[in-house]
């Protein structure tokens, strides 16, 4: 028998206000436990260049998924830039684009909307689409609200993928509710321009809160998303998984690199510590490029150390790889 999926649509506003506090709203759906969330970005570049000097749409969107992802337990964003997938909802992937309407309705009011397919038996996400309003005037930039040079709002697009990749992962407008609180998720866009309080305990509500580990080390289950990095506890080792997709020990005394995974140039998805003990570099569409070769080690961490080198180590103290062996 066929799951019965069901649709529903949120929607963004455009206003002048911001809101001053106590909760948020989760929607009561979810993306199963392990799930890799891949958005599909479709939105190419502008016609002239972008305020805070992104080179395209997608890079903007793209820094608004990896945003929430250090906030998410259990499921993260992955991305597939310039997707040639088709938009239509019910075709298996996940799509941000521009559009001129929402399957031949009007936007209305609203200057983008999220469809959610999702599971009634269990409300389990399935898929969603995010459309931004093409006809609207858009640009990318951080602080107040601006006006556009022919009048109205000069629409930030950072600030409503944001918002949008909230109901993306469950989320809903507190404020639709009789909440008052400064949120991103609140139903108008507004001089907020970044996630707040309310909006990551509302994904903590929902998937769970991140387990902070010490900071020179990743746990069995952990990952790196393009940009995070850990270090070792004297501060002068830093392993970074860069946004090309490279795995980077830096050296920050020296001002060096003595040692990378060799894996620049994919579409970075994560450096994933399994729980089966194998670290490993995967790109954007959940391709593995590189890894320590340490399957079997149940619940074995990557460790930092002060003097630089990268150790595995299993819960009884056993070390399957380090960088000096393995280089």
């Amino acid at each position: 028998m066929r799951a019965r999926l069901t649709l529903v649509t949120a929607l963004a506003l455009v206003a002048w206000l911001a809101s001053p506090a106590i909760g948020f709203s989760p929607s009561g759906r979810r993306w199963a436990a392990g799930t890799s969330i891949t958005m599909h970005l479709h939105q190419g570049a502008p016609s002239s260049a972008l305020l805070d000097g992104a080179v395209n749409w997608n890079t903007v969107t793209e820094g608004a998924l990896s945003t929430w992802n250090p906030f998410l337990n259990g499921v993260a964003f992955r991305v597939i830039r310039d997707s040639s997938a088709s938009t239509d909802l019910r075709n298996g992937s996940n799509n941000v684009a521009w559009a001129d309407d929402v399957a031949g309705d009007p936007f209305g009011d609203a200057v983008a909307i999220t469809r959610t397919l999702y599971r009634a038996s269990d409300n389990v996400i399935v898929e969603t689409d995010v459309l931004f309003d093409r006809s609207r005037n858009w640009n990318s930039y951080r602080g107040n609200l601006r006006s556009a040079s022919g009048g109205g709002t000069l629409i930030d697009v950072r600030r409503v993928a944001l918002h949008e990749f909230g109901h993306v992962l469950g989320l809903n407008h507190p404020n639709d509710i009789g909440q008052t609180v400064t949120a991103i998720m609140n139903s108008r866009v507004s001089n907020v321009d970044a996630l707040q309080r309310d909006d990551t305990d509302g994904v903590a509500a929902i998937y769970g809160a991140v387990t902070t580990a010490p900071r020179d080390r990743l746990l069995s289950g952990a990952r790196l998303l393009p940009g995070q990095s850990i270090a070792s506890a004297n501060g002068r080792f830093r392993l970074l998984f860069q946004t090309d997709g490279n795995l980077v020990l830096y050296d920050d005394t020296e001002r060096s690199a003595p040692w990378s995974s060799n894996t620049a140039g994919i579409s970075a998805g994560s450096a994933l510590m399994q729980t089966d003990g194998n670290l490993v570099v995967y790109d954007a569409q959940g391709r593995d490029h590189w890894s320590t070769g340490t399957p079997g080690n149940a619940n074995a961490y990557l460790v930092v150390q002060p003097d630089g080198n990268l150790v595995v180590y299993r819960p009884d103290g056993g070390t399957p790889w380090d960088r000096f062996r393995f280089n």
